[in-house]
């Protein structure tokens, strides 16, 4: 009745149907779907990378305040419109559409603007999927900053963080060796790229054992062998993740090993070095079919590592083998018929989810509470937002009030209770500790912890 007596509304005030023909009040035979309303014009050719900044058909479905949604993190916690994907869909149209007309200090001005409503996104990625028409902003975002990084000198913050995603490996290796001094490097990288919170020590280097040496990716590898493929933050900063991988995964019977590091190239990616992001995709790649031409399967430690994966390098047209995430791994395994054994007194535990995989993949949390079950244990995945630390972003001083309002509002009372608790992402366990001092564990910590409690001894202890 309500629909019947909006349709007369518009009926009678326009009843030639000019005014927005097809969309919200039409006849239904006549009626468009979201995603095929007509886009604004825009004169551009089909690859142009701004093209979905033109495709937002102002639907606002990113315009939410639901503290249990990831969608849209900045404009939860700023309630600013530019501060949203519809907003920043806005100025990037409107930046491209005077292209190089306007000069001078018009364009400054605008770039300016452009450049502070891109700056706080998180780069969730939650527009590029619950977006109706997927308005990709953090892909545009990219695409913006290397046009404007190659007319404008980059920030010193921004090349150390290029910098230091470069020679990862190099610090990887040395990290006995650098460790005693990190807390000196921290504090002075710390003042020059304006953060707070760095991590306070480096991970040490597991037994030798551990790791998949260059070696033998040109032999048999034994039965049962899983590689555990892992970003650079979580290879630098994360050792007790990487021993809760190689536990759960060996608690669960099988032969997990470490792939050597090589960075994804997500920094440069995130800040416009295009040439970058390709240099370290293209090496990683090249390693990763190498490791895939052992026949064992490979697993990403980290969710936003193992989604860049599948999205920033398939856009880049970067061929790389299947890189599973754990849940997708172990779900598999058990469709095909391999049995885990069972955990005594059926426990129930908790699992907060990085905003990245539950966007990308939306199963993600069914598919952990799956494996779980099939230990006897009961896993709570509740819906959470972001947690408002996103690499970098929750330390860089300029944000620390919108990342702590995120928490706030998304990740505070999910963290309450006696529950162990684990997080899937890097970011979400260092912003865990950091806000609410609760330690959270990777989720295949949580079935290490799950038969250690049963009785096991750890097969990597500290």
């Amino acid at each position: 009745e309500a629909y019947e007596a909006l349709a007369q509304v518009k009926a009678a005030f326009d009843p030639r149907g000019r005014y927005n023909p097809g969309k919200l009040v039409a006849p239904p035979e006549a009626l468009l779907s979201i995603t095929g309303t007509p886009f604004r014009p825009f004169n551009a050719a089909e690859d142009d990378s701004l093209d979905k900044a033109f495709r937002c058909n102002g639907n606002a479905q990113c315009l939410s305040y639901a503290a249990n949604v990831p969608m849209c993190p900045s404009y939860k916690a700023s309630a600013d419109l530019r501060h949203s994907p519809k907003g920043r869909a806005d100025a990037l149209r409107a930046w491209r559409s005077t292209g190089g007309e306007e000069a001078g200090p018009q364009r400054a001005q605008r770039e300016a603007d452009l450049l502070a409503v891109l700056d706080t996104c998180l780069g969730c990625k939650a527009c590029a999927t619950s977006c109706p028409v997927q308005v990709d902003i953090p892909q545009m975002r990219t695409h913006f900053l290397a046009d404007y990084y190659r007319r404008n000198a980059r920030p010193m913050a921004d090349r150390l963080t290029l910098l230091a995603e470069r020679y990862s490996p190099v610090v990887q290796q040395l990290s006995n060796v650098i460790g005693p001094f990190w807390p000196l490097a921290r504090r002075l990288g710390q003042k020059l790229t304006a953060t707070v919170d760095l991590p306070t020590r480096l991970a040490r280097r597991l037994p030798r054992e551990s790791y998949l040496h260059m070696r033998d990716l040109d032999q048999t590898l034994p039965k049962d062998t899983v590689i555990l493929v892992q970003d650079w933050f979580t290879a630098l900063f994360d050792e007790v993740a990487q021993r809760a991988a190689l536990d759960g995964l060996q608690a669960l019977g099988y032969a997990p090993r470490l792939l050597k590091m090589r960075p994804a190239g997500k920094a440069a990616h995130n800040l416009g070095d295009v040439a970058g992001f390709e240099r370290r995709a293209g090496r990683l790649a090249k390693l990763l079919r190498m490791a895939a031409a052992t026949g064992a399967p490979m697993v990403a430690l980290d969710p936003a590592f193992g989604m860049m994966l599948r999205q920033e390098y398939r856009h880049a047209k970067i061929d790389v083998p299947m890189v599973w995430m754990p849940q997708e791994f172990l779900l598999k395994d058990v469709q095909s018929g391999r049995a885990f054994r069972q955990v005594a007194g059926k426990p129930r535990m908790r699992l907060l989810q990085h905003c990245t995989e539950a966007t990308q993949n939306p199963q993600s949390g069914e598919q952990w509470q799956a494996v779980f079950a099939t230990l006897g244990v009961e896993l709570e995945v509740p819906q959470v937002g972001c947690c408002g630390m996103a690499g970098l972003f929750g330390h860089q001083q300029r944000h620390q009030e919108m990342s702590r309002e995120l928490h706030r509002l998304s990740w505070e009372a999910p963290l309450a209770g006696g529950l162990p608790i684990a997080s899937s992402g890097f970011s979400c366990r260092s912003q865990s500790a950091r806000l609410s001092g609760r330690t959270t564990v990777h989720p295949l910590g949580l079935i290490a912890e799950a038969f250690v409690s049963d009785g096991d001894q750890p097969p990597y202890p500290s």
